[in-house]
């Protein structure tokens, strides 16, 4: 903890976090796990689009873009 004490202490002291990324990819990883099996992309893609009450909308259209 020594040698991280300097950027503990700055990352204590901004008020920016990960939390509302770490929350979206968990809920993604939910859905996907909710999911397995299906052979289509598309069908968990509207899983997603079905369940995506508090995920980001960009992030659901990242995913019909790549998937």
């Amino acid at each position: 903890l020594l040698k991280k004490e300097e950027s503990i202490r700055l990352a204590l002291s901004v008020p920016y976090n990960n939390g509302l990324v770490e929350g979206t990819n968990n809920k993604i990883k939910l859905l996907k796990r909710s999911a397995f099996g299906y052979r289509k992309h598309e069908r968990v893609y509207n899983i997603l689009c079905k369940r995506k009450k508090g995920i980001n909308p960009a992030i659901v259209e990242l995913y019909q873009k790549y998937y």
